[in-house]
């Protein structure tokens, strides 16, 4: 009997072991978590910092800090360039008025009302360089010898 006895106060003091181990790997999870909370907003506090010193010195930055703001300034350029491309694939310009994405066929930004004829214009004489027969107007292609595109009427000559 005493043998049962002592079996079951082992598988009693086993099951208290592991509830409480499964209580302390729980607490560390929750401790893990919230340590990974409040790093990541040191990480935003940083970067909001580094953003406010970037604008505040971007012409007069110290000398430790040239290099990285070049190092942001080429980035951004190239972030420009590159929605500039994705645009130019989607046949999007952006409408100066307010931000919005706005169809090279539209003559009017659908959000603001600005008139988009210059900014399409523009847009397509860049197109126009790689293909003499686009025009500057909406973007269509035209007949060799056209006056006036028959897309949008813009006059070609």
């Amino acid at each position: 009997m005493a043998f049962f006895e002592n079996l079951g106060q082992n598988l009693s003091n086993m099951g208290a072991a592991a509830s409480q181990k499964a209580k302390d790997v729980t607490e560390m999870q929750k401790l893990k978590s919230a340590v990974s909370t409040e790093e990541k907003k040191i990480t935003e506090y940083y970067n909001a910092i580094g953003k406010k010193f970037f604008e505040a010195n971007v012409d007069n930055a110290p000398d430790e800090y040239v290099n990285f703001i070049n190092n942001i300034k080429e980035s951004m350029a190239l972030i420009e360039d590159y929605k500039k491309q994705m645009a130019a694939l989607k046949k999007t310009v952006t409408c100066p008025g307010c931000g919005n994405e706005v169809d090279k066929t539209s003559a009017f930004c659908n959000k603001c009302g600005y008139n988009m004829k210059d900014v399409i214009a523009e847009a397509n004489a860049g197109a126009a360089g790689t293909n003499a027969n686009v025009c500057p107007g909406c973007g269509n292609t035209y007949s060799e010898g056209a006056k006036f595109c028959n897309s949008c009427g813009f006059k070609l000559q």
